[in-house]
């Protein structure tokens, strides 16, 4: 439900989202979404959202753009938002209520790796905040919620950290309020939706800064205290048995910036195949052509050089057979030659002796 004072700022979502679909609707295609950075959907979209709802509460202060917590830096967790939600008392902010992380597009890595360190951030913004109210009732540790808002294209959700029993933290999911993208979302609900999460944000920042107020004190009539005997203040909060530290080990920190780094180039590469669209398709199709061409090409020239080197062994082939028919060739000319030498020898043999029977015929 939106309050009397608010009626005013819900009629501007209203005339901003109608503007924007009616004057500039290009802004909303799919080709500019896929080019938007994290800067431009801040500028564009959520920028007046958030600003235009907590621009007239001095309690709340939106701190835009890649800042470090001091609770984040005292316990060497660099951590860098691109929204902080900060509870502001007079001429300085008292301590970080919310976490905001934008996205281009929702990702798995970028979803997980994100959320991750909204947790781990706000966990450590958590266990700052119960430091500074001693005096918190052990029956109302359990009702503190810090918020987280995650923005992904324009898709938002918001979170709570809150302690479910001693040294016990829960993540719960509150509500989705997306930016009403076509004009079917605006008549649907989407002005309400939007309302309804950042009125919660608001709430929930409200309820911090109301309790830090009032339990960073005691509470207790003194005077009553001391007429019925009393010596010692009320007791305090222990805050060490409810929270535990956040723990992340360097390696793990280097590989979750990295993860982070890679889903943005995949980010980027995606929404430039995106962009591209037909004019890549064709460019492949052409490249396809060629290349396949070129693939016709090359295969008929491993044809040839095939053929010519089966050519080549055939030829090496028939030559070998050739000069083994020229060594059995060879081969049987000596044989016939031995054996004209061998019926030569006989032959001379038989006529010396024929001779012999004839002068010893003489003789006789």
């Amino acid at each position: 439900r939106v309050r009397d004072d608010q009626t005013t700022v819900a009629n501007y979502f209203m005339l901003f989202s109608l503007q924007i679909h009616i004057e500039k609707p290009w802004v909303l295609s799919k080709e500019y979404r896929n080019m938007y950075s994290e800067l431009d959907l801040q500028v564009k979209f959520w920028g007046f959202i958030f600003e235009t709802w907590f621009g007239e509460n001095r309690k709340i202060m939106l701190h835009w753009g890649d800042t470090m917590s001091k609770p984040c830096k005292n316990m060497n967790l660099r951590f860098k938002f691109d929204l902080r939600l900060l509870i502001w008392k007079e001429d300085s902010p008292i301590f970080d209520g919310g976490t905001g992380e934008v996205a281009r597009r929702a990702t798995v890595s970028k979803l997980f790796s994100d959320r991750l360190k909204s947790v781990l951030a706000t966990k450590c913004h958590m266990n700052d905040f119960f430091k500074t109210v001693p005096y918190l009732k052990e029956s109302e540790i359990t009702e503190i919620k810090l918020p987280i808002v995650q923005i992904m294209g324009l898709d938002a959700h918001l979170c709570a950290l809150r302690l479910d029993s001693r040294q016990s933290y829960v993540l719960e999911e509150i509500c989705a309020f997306p930016f009403p993208s076509t004009l079917h979302g605006i008549q649907s609900g989407g002005i309400e939706n939007l309302i309804n999460g950042l009125s919660h944000i608001e709430t929930l920042l409200l309820d911090l800064e109301r309790t830090y107020e009032e339990a960073r004190y005691c509470q207790e009539d003194s005077m009553e205290r001391v007429s019925r005997g009393g010596k010692k203040d009320a007791k305090k909060m222990s805050y060490k048995s409810w929270t535990t530290d956040v723990l992340l080990n360097e390696e793990e920190e280097e590989e979750d910036s990295e993860e982070e780094e890679d889903s943005e180039g995949e980010e980027d590469s995606e929404g430039e195949e995106d962009s591209e669209g037909e004019e890549d398709s064709e460019e492949e199709e052409s490249e396809g052509e060629e290349e396949g061409s070129d693939e016709e090409e090359s295969g008929e020239e491993v044809e040839e050089e095939e053929g010519e080197e089966v050519e080549e062994e055939e030829g090496k082939e028939a030559e070998e057979e050739k000069g083994k028919e020229v060594e059995e060739e060879k081969g049987k000319e000596v044989e016939e030659e031995k054996d004209k030498d061998v019926e030569e020898k006989e032959g001379s043999q038989e006529k010396g002796e024929e001779g012999g029977e004839e002068s010893g015929d003489k003789e006789i």
